[in-house]
């Protein structure tokens, strides 16, 4: 894996990923966010292998994952405060 592929992954999840309730993830992942980054990365001239390796050896798992934390991190920020 070359750190060029790891940064670009990174930043394009950043950048691009949003949080979808959880019974979109697993389609989000793999129907939109998938193609849409190995599109990303051949503009730039980073290789399938290079990114699927830069995700761990399975693209739709890791871009899963991120949207999953994307989206738990948007439904902690959404709910009401507790009284102590």
């Amino acid at each position: 894996m070359t750190m060029h592929a790891r940064k670009f992954l990174e930043d394009w999840v950043r950048e691009r990923v949003a949080g979808v309730p959880y019974s979109e993830q697993k389609r989000q992942a793999n129907d939109t966010n998938a193609p849409a980054c190995l599109g990303a990365a051949a503009r730039v001239g980073i290789t399938r292998r290079e990114i699927v390796e830069a995700a761990g050896g399975n693209l739709a798992d890791y871009l899963e994952v991120a949207i999953e934390d994307k989206w738990d991190t948007l439904v902690r920020k959404n709910l009401p405060t507790q009284p102590h």
